[in-house]
């Protein structure tokens, strides 16, 4: 199976959605460790360890919103995933977005996968529980 301890790192600026993703982490048997920013310039300096960041784990996973304050996730992917040290990190954009031309954008730009945030709470952690599954347990990361 997939990484033995998957470490994730939450592009997130919503508390709730933060703490909904958090949760359901935990709740699908936390495998692994999360770590949160709260916009994308803090998310491309974590990836790049640059700052505060710079002792940080490189993640297994990135779980991304689009609509960031002060660099969006479309940004924040055409910047990661033209880099050859980052582009191989799985990166899920997770918006409440539905709008056909943000997913066709971030495919574009080679997001791994568009997932809409159900408002539904339960339909949330339950979201993120089949994300922690299959990233942490099913999928096999590049070394």
């Amino acid at each position: 199976m997939g990484c033995k301890s998957l470490h994730i790192l939450l592009i997130e600026d919503d508390d709730t959605h933060a703490m909904i993703v958090e949760k359901g982490f935990q709740t699908a048997g936390g495998l692994g460790t999360i770590d949160r920013v709260r916009d994308g310039v803090e998310g491309v300096a974590y990836v790049k360890r640059e700052g505060a960041y710079a002792n940080r784990p490189r993640p297994h996973l990135i779980l991304l919103d689009l609509k960031l304050p002060r660099m969006d996730g479309h940004q924040v992917l055409r910047i990661l995933k033209s880099d050859d040290h980052f582009k191989t990190i799985p990166i899920v954009v997770l918006t409440t977005s539905d709008a056909d031309n943000d997913a066709d954008q971030a495919y574009s730009l080679h997001a791994n996968s568009f997932l809409v945030k159900p408002v539904n709470f339960a339909e949330f952690r339950q979201l993120i529980g089949a994300v922690t599954s299959y990233w942490g347990a099913w999928n096999r990361p590049p070394l």
